[in-house]
């Protein structure tokens, strides 16, 4: 039995911020897009679409988007049909309007480890912008102001984000944890 490394990353983010994922190849990006949510920190109060080779995938199947492109239903596609060889990337986008862009890289197929529980997050950087930050041009300001206590708008910037939000850190052990449930997670936004 084989499992999927992949790396996501935020388009823009620099710093990077970024998760190496472990996920059994049979995943649907139904629920890649909830491993996401819950990697980055994400609230999974808006929509998403994947986009791969000019195809949309997302939660409702035959609908157009914006654009007019027909959306295909992201829980009928598999990575592994997805993920062939290592030149294949997908791009994920979550809340159209603040447009946080992903990337989510095949870096290889593994061998699965008998006594590990899928998905799994093997490594990250940085923490996880607040959804509400203005996407990522708001939060890469947002992080330059919050390193100078002394910019004018310091202060109020400090007031609108977490009394514990730091940029700086990632807590791979709590997004492990949260992966662990990710059924009963997906089962409980389905009842939202």
């Amino acid at each position: 039995m084989e499992i999927i490394q992949l790396d996501v990353f935020i388009e823009k983010s620099e710093p990077r911020i970024y998760r190496v994922l472990q996920v059994e190849k049979e995943t649907t990006l139904f629920e890649l897009h909830h491993i996401i949510q819950i990697a980055f920190g994400w609230g999974n109060y808006s929509a998403f679409e994947f986009d791969y080779n000019d195809f949309i995938f997302g939660e409702s199947e035959n609908i157009a988007n914006d654009n007019g492109e027909v959306i295909l239903d992201a829980r009928k596609i598999t990575l592994d049909s997805v993920f062939v060889d290592t030149r294949n990337v997908l791009r994920y986008t979550y809340d159209f309007r603040a447009r946080w862009i992903h990337y989510v890289v095949f870096k290889r197929f593994l061998p699965k480890e008998d006594f590990k529980e899928y998905p799994y997050c093997i490594s990250g950087r940085y923490s996880s912008p607040p959804g509400d930050s203005g996407g990522i041009i708001g939060y890469n300001n947002m992080v330059q102001i919050l390193r100078d206590k002394k910019h004018p708008e310091y202060i109020e910037t400090k007031k609108c984000v977490d009394i514990n939000f730091e940029p700086n850190y990632f807590y791979k052990a709590k997004v492990n944890k949260k992966l662990s449930g990710l059924d009963e997670y997906i089962s409980d936004w389905l009842s939202w």
